[in-house]
């Protein structure tokens, strides 16, 4: 396994081993409604199962969690259908009126919001740690 760390704007600062990548889940392909030929739409309904490529534990997760969070939310789940499919299918089900768009949505703003305050806090660290290692060597 390979680990590599930096902090100054390097795309790939937390890359932890090398991963398998499915050319066929990129661009469009990357998120599709199972059973429809019609990739994401506005028009899903209050329940549905979502394909996402290229994705596995690490996401579906924590997409989970936070949709889960969402007071709106009846059910979500996920699952990887075969260890060597690099895909998850996340099932979600609303109360009410609410569309499983709506909720999705909602929950990978939640996470973005969540991931950029964790990556503030850490790099905050990071540099109160160099200063504090810095001054006593001094």
């Amino acid at each position: 396994i390979t680990t590599t760390f930096t902090m100054a704007g390097d795309p790939e600062r937390y890359k932890v081993g090398e991963t398998t990548h499915d050319p066929k889940y990129d661009g469009l392909n990357k998120l599709s409604i199972l059973g429809s030929a019609v990739a994401f739409s506005e028009d899903a309904s209050t329940q549905c199962t979502y394909v996402i490529g290229n994705e596995d534990h690490t996401l579906g997760n924590c997409l989970r969690y936070t949709i889960m969070k969402d007071p709106r939310t009846e059910f979500c789940g996920y699952s990887i259908p075969h260890p060597s499919e690099r895909k998850i299918h996340l099932r979600v089900q609303t109360k009410g009126k609410t569309m499983c768009n709506e909720l999705l949505r909602t929950g990978l703003e939640n996470m973005k919001v969540i991931g950029n305050h964790m990556l503030q806090v850490f790099e905050e660290q990071v540099i109160s740690h160099r200063e504090e290692d810095a001054a006593m060597k001094e």
